[in-house]
């Protein structure tokens, strides 16, 4: 039968300075904070995000494409926020902002038959998931227009 000899085992400060150093860096991106001591900066960041944080209600299409979903899930600084589609829904304002922002693309290559090296390109754009907006403020309605007309 053999024996284990068990053994304290304790980290020193001469242990611990032979070991090699490992580099651990944060993951994701990280951005400086934003020092803010102006009083009207202040006020203006919380207006708008006050502004943001606004309840609006909207109704995304219902979609014919094969394979789409029934609910479209949008996320925004890691907050998800599901919307189905067909069904009035109360979202915040910064997601009407991601459905405004967001767009598809379809690039069409034609060339001339008369000259091969005649080529054409075009691109048609259409937001990715069209959307009535139900309620909302006029100041709202203002600039969402800004935001649809800025793609």
């Amino acid at each position: 039968m053999a024996y284990v000899r068990k053994q304290n085992f304790e980290a020193n400060d001469d242990l611990l300075r032979k070991l090699p150093e490992i580099p651990i860096d944060e993951l994701g991106d990280s951005h400086p904070l934003e020092v803010v001591s102006d009083s009207v900066r202040i006020k203006d960041a919380m207006e708008l995000e006050a502004f943001m944080n606004e309840r609006v209600q909207i109704r995304v299409h219902a979609s014919q494409m094969e394979g789409s979903l029934a609910i479209e899930c949008l996320t925004l600084n890691g907050i998800t926020q599901p919307i189905v589609r067909g069904v009035p829904t109360w979202v915040k304002r910064k997601y009407v902002e991601l459905l405004g922002q967001g767009s598809t693309s379809k690039i069409q290559q034609r060339t001339n038959p008369y000259d091969l090296s005649d080529i054409t390109i075009t691109e048609q754009r259409a937001i990715a998931y069209p959307f009535d907006v139900l309620s909302d403020t006029d100041k709202g309605r203002k600039w969402l227009e800004g935001i649809l007309k800025a793609d």
